[in-house]
Protein backbone atom coordinates (compact mmCIF):
# COMPACT_ATOMS: atom_id res chain seq x y z
CA UNK A 1 0.00 0.00 0.00
CA UNK A 2 1.20 3.51 -0.86
CA UNK A 3 -0.24 6.77 0.50
CA UNK A 4 0.31 10.21 -0.98
CA UNK A 5 0.01 13.66 0.57
CA UNK A 6 0.43 16.91 -1.34
CA UNK A 7 0.43 20.51 -0.10
CA UNK A 8 0.13 23.35 -2.59
CA UNK A 9 0.23 27.13 -2.27
CA UNK A 10 -0.62 29.56 -5.07
CA UNK A 11 -0.48 33.33 -5.48
CA UNK A 12 -2.27 34.53 -8.60
CA UNK A 13 -2.00 38.09 -9.95
CA UNK A 14 -5.06 39.31 -11.87
CA UNK A 15 -6.18 42.47 -13.58
CA UNK A 16 -9.89 42.60 -12.73
CA UNK A 17 -12.41 45.00 -14.21
CA UNK A 18 -15.68 45.22 -12.25
CA UNK A 19 -18.87 46.81 -13.59
CA UNK A 20 -20.88 47.64 -10.47
CA UNK A 21 -24.19 49.36 -9.90
CA UNK A 22 -23.93 51.60 -6.83
CA UNK A 23 -26.75 52.87 -4.63
CA UNK A 24 -26.28 55.75 -2.23
CA UNK A 25 -29.11 57.57 -0.42
CA UNK A 26 -27.27 60.91 -0.62
CA UNK A 27 -26.34 62.90 -3.74
CA UNK A 28 -22.86 62.54 -5.23
CA UNK A 29 -22.36 59.06 -3.75
CA UNK A 30 -21.89 60.40 -0.22
CA UNK A 31 -22.87 58.37 2.81
CA UNK A 32 -23.47 54.62 2.88
CA UNK A 33 -23.01 52.84 -0.45
CA UNK A 34 -24.20 49.40 -1.55
CA UNK A 35 -22.89 48.00 -4.84
CA UNK A 36 -22.93 44.81 -6.88
CA UNK A 37 -22.19 43.58 -10.38
CA UNK A 38 -20.12 41.32 -12.62
CA UNK A 39 -16.36 41.38 -13.21
CA UNK A 40 -13.93 39.99 -15.73
CA UNK A 41 -10.29 39.26 -14.85
CA UNK A 42 -7.14 38.34 -16.76
CA UNK A 43 -4.32 36.30 -15.22
CA UNK A 44 -1.07 38.29 -15.31
CA UNK A 45 1.07 35.60 -13.63
CA UNK A 46 1.90 34.40 -10.15
CA UNK A 47 3.90 31.94 -8.06
CA UNK A 48 3.38 28.46 -6.62
CA UNK A 49 5.06 26.11 -4.16
CA UNK A 50 4.30 22.42 -3.68
CA UNK A 51 5.42 19.58 -1.46
CA UNK A 52 4.54 15.91 -2.03
CA UNK A 53 5.19 13.05 0.37
CA UNK A 54 4.67 9.37 -0.38
CA UNK A 55 4.70 6.58 2.20
CA UNK A 56 4.81 2.82 1.79
CA UNK A 57 3.03 0.61 4.31
CA UNK A 58 6.46 -0.68 5.38
CA UNK A 59 7.66 2.92 6.02
CA UNK A 60 9.70 5.44 4.11
CA UNK A 61 9.04 6.92 0.71
CA UNK A 62 9.87 9.82 -1.56
CA UNK A 63 9.46 13.51 -0.68
CA UNK A 64 9.64 16.13 -3.40
CA UNK A 65 9.10 19.87 -3.51
CA UNK A 66 8.77 22.32 -6.35
CA UNK A 67 8.28 26.05 -6.85
CA UNK A 68 7.94 28.31 -9.82
CA UNK A 69 5.83 30.68 -11.84
CA UNK A 70 2.17 30.57 -12.80
CA UNK A 71 1.21 31.38 -16.39
CA UNK A 72 -2.03 31.55 -18.38
CA UNK A 73 -3.01 28.68 -20.66
CA UNK A 74 -5.50 25.89 -21.28
CA UNK A 75 -3.19 22.84 -20.97
CA UNK A 76 -0.71 21.91 -18.25
CA UNK A 77 2.53 19.94 -18.77
CA UNK A 78 2.84 18.68 -15.16
CA UNK A 79 6.66 18.50 -15.37
CA UNK A 80 9.00 19.62 -12.55
CA UNK A 81 10.71 22.90 -13.31
CA UNK A 82 7.99 24.15 -15.65
CA UNK A 83 5.44 26.85 -14.90
CA UNK A 84 2.07 25.90 -13.41
CA UNK A 85 -0.70 26.67 -15.90
CA UNK A 86 -4.09 28.14 -15.00
CA UNK A 87 -6.82 29.34 -17.36
CA UNK A 88 -6.19 32.97 -18.27
CA UNK A 89 -9.65 34.54 -18.07
CA UNK A 90 -11.97 34.65 -15.07
CA UNK A 91 -15.54 35.93 -14.77
CA UNK A 92 -17.53 36.38 -11.60
CA UNK A 93 -19.70 38.55 -9.40
CA UNK A 94 -18.80 41.18 -6.84
CA UNK A 95 -20.70 42.99 -4.09
CA UNK A 96 -19.89 45.24 -1.20
CA UNK A 97 -20.42 48.22 1.05
CA UNK A 98 -18.74 51.59 1.13
CA UNK A 99 -18.73 55.09 2.50
CA UNK A 100 -18.57 58.19 0.34
CA UNK A 101 -17.27 61.43 1.86
CA UNK A 102 -17.52 65.06 0.75
CA UNK A 103 -14.62 65.98 -1.51
CA UNK A 104 -14.71 62.73 -3.51
CA UNK A 105 -13.09 60.27 -1.08
CA UNK A 106 -14.50 56.73 -0.92
CA UNK A 107 -13.73 53.73 1.28
CA UNK A 108 -15.13 50.38 0.13
CA UNK A 109 -15.04 46.74 1.19
CA UNK A 110 -16.12 44.03 -1.25
CA UNK A 111 -16.20 40.31 -1.90
CA UNK A 112 -15.66 38.74 -5.34
CA UNK A 113 -16.60 35.18 -6.31
CA UNK A 114 -15.34 33.63 -9.53
CA UNK A 115 -17.82 31.57 -11.54
CA UNK A 116 -15.41 29.89 -13.96
CA UNK A 117 -13.34 26.76 -13.27
CA UNK A 118 -9.72 27.87 -13.71
CA UNK A 119 -8.07 24.43 -13.63
CA UNK A 120 -6.20 23.71 -16.88
CA UNK A 121 -6.47 20.29 -18.54
CA UNK A 122 -3.43 18.03 -18.83
CA UNK A 123 -1.89 17.73 -22.29
CA UNK A 124 -3.44 14.74 -24.14
CA UNK A 125 -1.79 11.45 -23.24
CA UNK A 126 0.11 12.93 -20.27
CA UNK A 127 -1.87 11.40 -17.39
CA UNK A 128 -5.25 9.94 -16.58
CA UNK A 129 -5.87 12.16 -13.55
CA UNK A 130 -8.86 14.47 -13.25
CA UNK A 131 -7.82 18.12 -13.76
CA UNK A 132 -8.04 20.35 -10.68
CA UNK A 133 -11.18 22.39 -10.09
CA UNK A 134 -10.83 25.79 -8.45
CA UNK A 135 -12.37 29.25 -8.58
CA UNK A 136 -11.18 32.65 -7.43
CA UNK A 137 -12.62 34.40 -4.41
CA UNK A 138 -11.30 37.54 -2.77
CA UNK A 139 -12.00 40.11 -0.09
CA UNK A 140 -10.93 43.61 -1.08
CA UNK A 141 -10.52 46.94 0.68
CA UNK A 142 -10.19 50.08 -1.40
CA UNK A 143 -9.59 53.77 -0.87
CA UNK A 144 -10.37 56.06 -3.80
CA UNK A 145 -10.40 59.72 -4.72
CA UNK A 146 -12.86 60.79 -7.42
CA UNK A 147 -11.53 63.58 -9.65
CA UNK A 148 -13.89 66.22 -10.97
CA UNK A 149 -16.74 65.38 -8.58
CA UNK A 150 -19.15 68.34 -8.32
CA UNK A 151 -21.26 68.82 -5.22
Amino acid sequence: MFTYKGEYSFRFNYLAVPVNLLYSAQPGGQGLQVFAGPYVGWLLGGEFTSSQTGRYASGGGPTTSNQGDVEAGDTYNNRPGEAYVSRGMDVGVQGGLGLGFAGGIQVQASYSQGLRNLGANDKPGLTTRTPPTYRNHAFQLSLAYLFGLKS
